[in-house]
């Protein structure tokens, strides 16, 4: 088992677990601090993973650790799927169960509550097809992807605020030509 440091020196996943890299030595070097930020900014910007922006802007303290850890927890929720045998479960362990209110569920209003489920999850489905994901290229000339903007607003102190991003879109136009964005562009591409 390899020590979780050495003398100040970050363990660095040279496949980011994340990735399905795993706790292997082959797959592990030691790091400075800054090193270890900077490896993480390269695969979010070859990768547009959001866990290595996490990583990124934690290393390097521009990102408190319960920031990261809620950003982290938002992130791994986003592709949660959760498994039929997991609804049946959680669905017998609630049955004949008093709500928090006192009072009981009514075997028409679960019925009720089961088809709008099923309708939104056939919706969600029809919708997934449709998602936007939106192409953005940096003054520096790098390109990142990412399916929601105003996060990627939020945390990316080179970029536009979200709203003035969002205008731009809505008037057609997507590159920013004058001003502190200048070389700026985002592209929606639905999938």
């Amino acid at each position: 088992m390899l020590p979780n440091s050495r003398e100040g020196l970050h363990r660095h996943h040279i496949i980011p677990r994340h990735m399905g890299g795993e706790d292997d030595p082959i797959n592990i070097v030691f790091l400075t601090p800054e090193e270890h930020a900077e490896e993480h900014r390269k695969l979010w910007e070859s990768n547009g993973n959001q866990e290595d922006y996490i990583a990124y802007r934690s290393l390097l303290g521009l990102m408190g650790k319960e920031e990261a850890t809620n950003l982290s927890i938002i992130n791994s929720n986003k592709t949660r799927v959760v498994s039929e045998e997991t609804r049946r479960k959680i669905g017998e362990r609630s049955r004949g169960r008093q709500s928090k209110l006192g009072y009981n569920t009514s075997d028409e209003t679960k019925k009720k509550i089961r088809e709008t489920l099923n309708q939104s999850l056939i919706k969600n489905d029809i919708h997934k097809d449709r998602r936007i994901h939106y192409k953005i290229v940096l003054p520096s000339g790098k390109s990142v992807m990412t399916e929601n903007l105003k996060h990627f607003c939020d945390c990316n102190p080179d970029a536009p605020a979200y709203g003035s991003m969002r205008q731009q879109l809505h008037r057609g136009r997507n590159k920013w030509t004058t001003g502190q964005y200048k070389g700026f562009e985002v592209y929606n591409l639905i999938n």
